[in-house]
């Protein structure tokens, strides 16, 4: 039986976008830079993590809360392409080990449609999308008037609860329900298509 990870986070250092996991959970500093140096290794530790743990392949996507914590659109859809293109030279190097889910810039719905399909002609298997992008979720106005670059998400998604800001009252429980009715993400059949 072949065992696969799926949600392995990664953190690409080059990004103008700053934050990863590590930076918004509060851990002692030791275990905050061992989780710094795992993140961005791919080779070093979790080649050999994964063969001790019967793991035979890790599907790989940007850590939490990644790109979508970026204010300007334009630097989002930047961020987006870079870590894109490194995710899938990574996973050039080791497809037999290593799969990908994109980050793609919500901050501007039809660049994120347009970066989803260029993400899957480069191999990724499709996006992993945060619960929010600066507060605003996936069943707003905003991304309903997007109409087919929505629907393109949709159908190569999976997006995983993440924390609310405080200031929007809404919940993980909001996101699961858009999950639902779009039929993506753990409820739906297009959670993740790889292969």
């Amino acid at each position: 039986m072949k065992i696969i990870a799926l949600e392995e986070s990664f953190w690409y250092e080059k990004l103008a976008t700053e934050g990863s996991t590590v930076s918004h959970v509060r851990v002692k500093s030791a275990v905050a830079a061992d989780w710094q140096r795992k993140l961005v290794d791919f080779t070093e530790y979790r080649l050999p993590d994964m063969d001790r743990n019967g793991v035979d392949m890790q599907v790989l996507s940007l850590a939490s809360p990644g790109i979508q914590v970026q204010p300007d659109p334009d630097i989002a859809v930047a961020d987006a392409r870079t870590a894109n293109d490194f995710l899938a030279d990574i996973i050039k190097e080791h497809p037999q080990r290593f799969a990908g889910l994109a980050a793609i810039p919500l901050q501007d719905p039809p660049k994120a449609a347009a970066e989803l399909r260029r993400a899957i002609e480069l191999g990724l298997c499709g996006a992993l999308v945060n619960d929010h992008t600066l507060g605003h979720y996936l069943d707003e106005p905003q991304y309903a008037r997007s109409g087919k670059p929505c629907r393109t998400l949709a159908s190569r998604s999976t997006s995983i609860p993440t924390p609310s800001p405080p200031t929007t009252g809404r919940s993980c429980r909001d996101t699961r329900r858009w999950t639902r009715r779009c039929g993506v993400g753990p409820h739906g059949p297009a959670a993740m298509r790889c292969g």
